[in-house]
């Protein structure tokens, strides 16, 4: 039967998360299990996508704020350390 998901999978191009995915989900109908398993695949996608975007920014080395601190830095009024980590700023302009 996974086999046969698997190659559906593959002439839908739905991608390797379906099969992956849906043995682990539990769900009470079938549109929560088509919901849970659509939401899992679109996550991955971001995170697929978001990899191969930094693979082709050819960014010399990748930072986080892992590690980071910020006892000596002063925020402007207004602005939250978790904001500043999201970046959520930007969009304000």
């Amino acid at each position: 039967m996974q086999e046969m998901i698997a190659k559906y999978c593959r002439e839908l191009r739905l991608g390797q998360g379906f099969v992956e995915n849906y043995p682990t989900i539990e769900a009470d109908t079938h549109e929560h299990f088509l919901v849970k398993l659509l939401q899992l695949e679109v996550e991955r996608r971001a995170v697929h996508r978001k990899n191969l975007l930094l693979k082709q920014a050819n960014f010399p080395v990748v930072k986080t704020f892992a590690g980071y601190s910020f006892d000596e830095n002063q925020l402007p009024a207004g602005l939250d350390l978790e904001v500043l980590k999201s970046g959520a700023f930007i969009k304000n302009k």
